[in-house]
């Protein structure tokens, strides 16, 4: 994604995309999404995190292992150094035990890490 202004940006909210930003520094904040008539709940984490427990519940063989450890760590030193600027955006917004409520059924379907284009967020509210 460009540099630019938070405030011009018309696909997606900027104040989302400031938490967002903020999680990628550390923050964490429980959620509530709205996105396509769907509610999703859990909490906000930033690339870093995110991509640490992936890792981590990633089912792997031997034969993958190297190649899997390799890409995470390029990832991780990728964001890491792109946080430093502190003018990255991703364009995704990364959730933590998750829980998605399906729209107009009782049904919830429990996720450990869910990941969404921050531009496809209908609405948002933080939990408290």
């Amino acid at each position: 994604m460009a540099k630019e202004d938070l405030h011009q940006n018309e696909h997606s909210d900027f104040l989302l995309r400031y938490l967002i930003r903020l999680a990628d520094h550390g923050a964490k904040m429980k959620m509530m999404l709205h996105v396509h008539g769907l509610v999703i709940t859990g909490e906000l984490v930033g690339n870093e995190l995110y991509l640490r427990e992936m890792e981590r519940t990633v089912i792997r063989d031997d034969k993958i292992e190297e190649k899997m450890d390799n890409f995470f760590k390029k990832m991780q030193k990728k964001f890491k150094k792109e946080m430093s600027a502190d003018a990255f955006e991703t364009g995704y917004i990364h959730m933590k035990d998750v829980t998605i409520h399906l729209g107009g059924e009782q049904k919830t379907i429990k996720q450990t890490l869910w990941r969404g284009r921050a531009s496809q967020v209908d609405g948002f509210s933080l939990i408290t």
